[in-house]
């Protein structure tokens, strides 16, 4: 993710570019392709040193991040 919120995704052949938001507490992601353009947020809830829990829009947990940044 850019300073501006933009981002771009890559998984094999597949490419994607959006835009993320900080709204409600929850990251709000906006994808040119994945989900017909439409908005997702996302609520993260901190599982230790640089591990987060994702839940999805609909509060089921999604996924466990983990940051390994600068």
């Amino acid at each position: 993710m850019q300073g501006d919120g933009s981002i771009a995704v890559t998984s094999g052949s597949y490419s994607d570019t959006g835009h993320t938001v900080v709204r409600d507490n929850a990251v709000c992601v906006t994808y040119a392709k994945m989900w017909n353009g439409k908005e997702k947020c996302y609520h993260y809830a901190g599982l230790g040193r640089d591990r987060y829990a994702n839940y999805s829009p609909d509060g089921a947990y999604s996924s466990t991040l983990v940051y390994t940044g600068p």
